[in-house]
């Protein structure tokens, strides 16, 4: 199984080598409905591409602020800048992500 990333802007001037290195890099995780992705305040270790499922978004109250499904990023903008996690990240599904390390984002 492999990635699908032509709709995620963020990749779209890849070249094919390049593609294929990312993708090389992306390791697919499990994700049960109403599991934890991340936590606000956590550090920013990694960001994610949903596969399958929906994952909600949750202010400091718990108000869901976003629904994620497939194709979306997840995570994306606090590891691109460096910053901890603002929001709370849950499975509103059993999902399926692709994670992308920091440490392998800084490698490509």
């Amino acid at each position: 199984m492999r990635p699908n990333l032509d709709n995620i802007p963020l990749f779209e001037h890849l070249s094919p080598v390049d593609r294929q290195r990312l993708e090389e890099r992306l390791r697919l995780q499990r994700v049960r409905q109403g599991e934890v992705i991340y936590r606000r305040g956590d550090g920013s270790d990694a960001f994610y591409i949903i596969e399958t499922g929906w994952a909600k978004l949750m202010d400091a109250e718990g108000l869901v602020v976003a629904n994620l499904g497939p194709g979306s990023l997840l995570g994306e903008t606090e590891v691109l800048a460096d910053t901890p996690r603002e929001l709370d990240a849950e499975a509103a599904s059993d999902m399926s992500l692709w994670a992308l390390d920091v440490a392998d984002l800084d490698e490509l």
